[in-house]
């Protein structure tokens, strides 16, 4: 997905893809929080100085925060896409006006214009909060910069 390229999983109902897609989501939500906790600064003195090594530690935290985050939006744009399809191939699932089905394999952006524009503009969002998060890691991943990217803070 992160590639351009749109394939559902393999499953042998839609709900059985979107149950698959939910629970990888719900892992690595997890997983972020943990890494978001020991990146904030669980590793502080007293003084509120980081060891050397804690400074170090954090950086690869950060990446692999970034990281997470990436995973996060692939997961949130699967379960949309898997949603939208499993909604539009229910007979009457429409409420009367005609919703496009996402292709079920081909361009990314072939599936996403497939969407509401709400929903197009919320996936914008999220891609546009990622791109920033990921973009502040380096500010941050250095020797302790002000703010915290991995809370959501922006680095100024």
């Amino acid at each position: 997905l992160l590639a351009g390229w749109w394939r559902p999983p393999k499953a042998n109902s839609p709900d059985e893809a979107v149950s698959i897609v939910a629970s990888w989501y719900q892992h690595l939500y997890k997983r972020r929080q943990s890494v978001r906790t020991v990146a904030g600064g669980s590793m502080c003195r007293s003084d509120g100085s980081m060891p050397r090594w804690a400074l170090q530690a954090r950086g690869h935290l950060q990446v692999a925060l970034s990281g997470l985050e990436w995973l996060l939006l692939a997961c949130s744009l699967s379960l949309l896409l898997l949603r939208q399809a499993a909604a539009a191939s229910k007979p009457g699932g429409g409420g009367g006006t005609p919703r496009l089905v996402p292709p079920s394999n081909g361009p990314l952006r072939d599936a996403v214009a497939a969407l509401p524009p709400a929903k197009r503009g919320d996936i914008q969002n999220t891609f546009l909060k990622v791109i920033e998060l990921t973009v502040n890691q380096g500010a941050v991943g250095g020797a302790g910069g002000n703010g915290s990217a991995a809370s959501g803070t922006p680095v100024a």
